[in-house]
């Protein structure tokens, strides 16, 4: 969030003194958006819980890496009134990485004398969807020279690989446990959030431009864990995109 306050300070403050003695009406009637872009902030999460097992509790934890990724973005809208718009952004973004796992397992001889436990899931997809439902108020800084400033609710479509149970193997004198395989199962949640950005556009013709969107989105949906508690994990983030504009 603090990266995107200072990403959105320096935009306004390139723009804002355009914006101020900006006089033109927008035309425009619609616009569409096709942008590839990235999400660089990072929403990793992880997950504690506890299993029993030699008449003691054990402990497992789960980090589940929610890194850097790709994205595409495609959206539309129509003006409804002197310079604002209404529409829409569709959001998608996937990545796949691996689990770290660690925990401890009770000796099945000895009371308080766990033995730790350590080792990596296969990699986990994660697919990001937002549905970003927007009012936008654009202001044509020049001829051909646009900044639009929005806000509005997302809807978050999320999946994401989670692990349910660990396998390890032990041999006399059970000192030591060695990881062998985490199960895993794909889970889909969905959840409201909100989304505010800015968009610039620089029009090569009167109906063609391309641009840059920066946008920040979120919400926060809550996984099954194994034991039957919540895996909080924030969706969403700090959106950067360019690409092809299309005015109508």
């Amino acid at each position: 969030m603090k990266r995107f306050r200072i990403a959105f300070a320096l935009v306004a403050a390139a723009f804002l003194p355009s914006l101020a003695h900006a006089q033109s009406p927008w035309l425009d009637k619609a616009w569409v958006t096709i942008d590839g872009g990235f999400q660089p902030s990072a929403s990793s999460f992880s997950a504690a819980s506890t299993f029993r097992i030699n008449a003691e509790a054990g402990a497992l934890n789960v980090s589940y890496p929610v890194t850097r990724a790709t994205q595409l973005d495609f959206g539309g809208g129509a003006r409804v009134w002197r310079n604002l718009g209404v529409g829409v952004a569709v959001s998608f973004m996937t990545q796949s990485d691996a689990a770290g796992i660690s925990g401890n397992v009770p000796h099945p001889f000895f009371f308080n004398q766990p033995r730790s436990l350590s080792g990596q899931s296969a990699a986990l997809n994660r697919q990001e969807t937002g549905i970003h439902v927007l009012a936008l108020w654009m202001i044509p800084v020049r001829e051909n020279v646009q900044v639009g400033v929005f806000g509005g609710p997302t809807y978050f479509m999320v999946k994401q690989g989670i692990v349910n149970t660990v396998s390890y193997s032990e041999s006399y004198p059970y000192d030591s446990v060695s990881f062998t395989t985490a199960d895993t199962a794909d889970q889909s949640k969905n959840k409201m959030g909100f989304n505010v950005g800015v968009d610039g556009t620089y029009l090569l013709s009167k109906s063609v431009g391309v641009g840059a969107t920066l946008r920040f989105s979120r919400a926060t949906v809550n996984f099954d864990a194994p034991d039957g508690t919540a895996i909080a994990s924030d969706v969403g983030g700090v959106q950067a995109g360019a690409g092809l504009r299309l005015r109508f």
